[in-house]
């Protein structure tokens, strides 16, 4: 654990934010009526008329006097008669809802979304106690249908025209716009949103406002922003108050992904299959000792089952387990005691209830596989009295003990057409051997694809290989090296401190097969816009995401790709109003490469974190 020094104290920001951005005290409950029966007020709500005190000027229009306050985190403003130009639900066409349309009310949105009450706290509140400003809450509301959770914000209409949006600490999931505009429908239509935290201005137009639609927390999440006319007939904005937080900036290194796991082969319909496995095909899967399979053309044969063979109880896209005689060695070293077969051509080294049934062949649903499998997988159905049935037997051959599972002229799906072919699993060496007896030319049904090939299980796509011409192939293990990533938790709140924990992600090992995880952090007072590259250290690729080694911060070595440290945020050391900047590092032996090449230095960097430094 580390406290800054009192060295790292030069920079504040100009101006300290005091006081917490949105506060959710004070003020009366107003009554909503339903705008929208039966549909309940709490849900779509809309007050009369509320005298604001003062006529509120806006550029180009009378200044209101009065504001219709609706349960969607919208205030319309009037002059004493009721808003025109409403909207129901929310904004359901956008840019056009905030202009307001022919003869439309002006508007100010706050977190404009499609909004309910539904917690005992609920409430919406005017409060009207200091002179000159008019302010509206909304309180503990939540998207329409969500079950929460709930968020709290507000506006301040000031009687020189400023208008003050205010905002808790919202959702994730929260959504909507923010803003501002003069209605009468104001615009073109193409406009598009601004990022109020960071400034912006509308120029002549009296509309400006935020697009906060995504999925992410939204950037005015416990903040506020004022909203200032611009003197040219439109609105600017700026930040007035944040509370503590930590923002991620710029990126770590390295992201790289290599598929190698998987291997198929999609034939489209039944007369490419036909075209392509002639009767006494056989592919073969033989155990490479790399985590991975040697690929190849087979020399088995189809194996007729006995008529002591198994008949599995398969029906249309149907699976069973099947219990050999002794576990089936699977690649990566684990025994399978039990495998699932499936009706539609295919063996999955997981019993039933983990895999699904799948129907014709489907390459998402091979790579997405959540366990591996292998398959000749089409769409079948053994149900039906004349179609064959899938069967199993075990024989020893040449002293090893082998595994068959037997399509035998099953037909395929909504026909009476049938194929013939065999899996064959070696429980003493792992080895896999796909036969094909009989395929058929066509079908009178629809195309009915067949997929071939190895599901390793949530695996990368590697493309698709020619199993004609582009076997022997190696399978070994996706290589998924993510960047390394720094994040900071809980926000830096000086009341009077707050122990901030630096996490970090995706560290590599020092060596390969050491187990151990080196890293260390650095806080600084500047960060560089952009990022420096420090391809001349030998890092290509990785960036310095901090201007300055201010003060180093122990990281203690890690058995794990995830280690931690610990800073104190102390009024002592850092004043309310700092911005503090973090990036880590991981070192690696460069004598063993990175999957993604080169890297000579043997240095890892992470993404940059911000922190801004307040007393709420």
């Amino acid at each position: 654990m580390r406290i800054l020094s009192p060295l790292l104290l030069l920079p504040t920001l100009a101006t300290a934010l005091y006081g917490q951005c949105f506060t959710p005290a004070g003020g009366t409950a107003i009554a909503l009526t339903s705008a929208s029966p039966p549909i309940a007020a709490n849900d779509e709500g809309r007050s009369a008329p509320i005298p604001l005190g003062f006529a509120f000027p806006m550029p180009g229009i009378t200044a209101p006097t009065h504001a219709v306050i609706e349960s969607n985190g919208a205030i319309y403003l009037t002059n004493g008669g009721p808003a025109v130009g409403t909207v129901l639900f929310g904004p359901q066409n956008g840019v056009d809802d905030l202009r307001g349309g022919p003869g439309g009310s002006p508007r100010i949105v706050v977190l404009w979304s499609d909004l309910e009450g539904i917690a005992a706290t609920w409430a919406i509140r005017t409060d009207t106690t200091v002179p000159g400003q008019f302010t509206v809450r909304w309180i503990d509301v939540e998207n329409v249908g969500s079950g929460g959770p709930t968020v709290s914000f507000g506006a301040t209409l000031f009687s020189n025209g400023d208008i003050e949006l205010a905002y808790g600490n919202l959702a994730e999931d929260s959504f909507g716009y923010a803003g501002v505009s003069v209605g009468n429908d104001v615009g073109t239509g193409l406009e598009v949103g601004d990022d109020l935290v960071a400034g912006a201005s509308s120029g002549p137009l009296g509309l400006l406002f935020g697009d906060y639609l995504g999925l992410s927390r939204p950037q005015i999440s416990g903040k506020s922003v004022r909203l200032q006319q611009n003197g040219l007939g439109g609105y600017s904005s700026s930040l007035t108050c944040r509370n503590a937080e930590h923002e991620n900036y710029g990126f770590g290194c390295y992201e790289y992904q290599e598929a190698n796991e998987a291997l198929y082969q999609l034939f489209p319909n039944v007369a490419a299959s036909f075209a392509a496995i002639p009767s006494g095909t056989s592919i073969q899967f033989t155990i490479a000792g790399n985590g991975g399979y040697q690929v190849a053309n087979g020399t088995a044969v189809f194996v007729p089952p006995p008529a002591t063979a198994t008949v599995l109880t398969l029906t249309d896209d149907s699976q069973v387990n099947v219990t050999p005689s002794q576990p089936f060695p699977y690649t990566d070293g684990t025994l399978v005691p039990t495998i699932a077969v499936c009706s539609n051509g295919f063996i999955s080294m997981a019993p039933t209830g983990v895999n699904s049934n799948g129907t014709g062949g489907s390459v998402t649903s091979l790579l997405n596989a959540p366990a591996p499998s292998f398959r000749s997988q089409r769409d079948y159905n053994p149900a039906p009295a004349a179609s064959g049935k899938v069967k199993r037997h075990e024989a020893v051959v040449g002293g090893q003990p082998i595994l068959y599972v037997t399509w035998d002229n099953v037909f395929i799906y909504n026909t009476t057409v049938s194929e013939r072919f065999q899996f064959q699993l070696n429980l003493a060496t792992g080895e896999v051997a796909i036969v094909w007896d009989t395929l058929v030319p066509t079908v009178t049904s629809t195309s009915r694809p067949l997929l071939v090939g190895l599901a390793a299980g949530n695996s990368f796509n590697p493309g698709p290989t020619v199993l004609a011409t582009q076997l022997p192939q190696l399978t070994f293990p996706d290589v998924d090296q993510r960047p390394l990533q720094l994040d900071a938790d809980p926000a830096p709140v000086i009341n009077p401190s707050t122990a901030v924990t630096y996490t970090l992600t995706n560290l590599p090992e020092a060596a390969p097969g050491t187990g151990i995880h080196l890293a260390a952090l650095f806080l600084s007072v500047g960060s560089v816009p952009g990022g420096l590259d420090l391809g001349f250290l030998g890092a290509p690729g990785c960036s310095a995401w901090i201007a300055s080694l201010d003060l180093p911060v122990v990281v203690p070595p890690s058995l794990t790709n995830t280690a931690t440290s610990t800073v104190v945020f102390s009024a002592a050391q850092i004043p309310a109003g700092s911005v503090i900047y973090a990036q880590a590092v991981a070192l690696f032996n460069p004598a063993f490469p990175l999957p993604n090449g080169q890297n000579a230095f043997g240095l890892l960097t992470s993404n940059g974190v911000r922190s801004f430094v307040e007393p709420f």
